[in-house]
């Protein structure tokens, strides 16, 4: 959640590179684990934590970033 809803922040401040930065890096972790979207990547390592999958603080917030960025 956090990090799709800092790359929607990127691209309102104009860092556009930063932003695809972001749902790349979400993108490629998920891909690792069965494109499960989880609420939140761990501190120091890409682990999962929270509940998974989160409709809604996982992959919903994932796809409303991706719709923001491409629209």
């Amino acid at each position: 959640f956090l990090d799709a809803r800092l790359a929607v922040a990127q691209l309102k401040f104009g860092n556009k590179k930063e932003a695809q930065r972001l749902l790349n890096w979400i993108t490629s972790q998920s891909a690792l684990n069965f494109n499960l979207i989880p609420e939140m990547y761990g501190k120091e390592n890409p682990t999962y934590e929270g509940a998974i999958p989160m409709v809604g603080f996982g992959a919903g917030a994932y796809v409303m970033a991706l719709f923001d960025y491409y629209q």
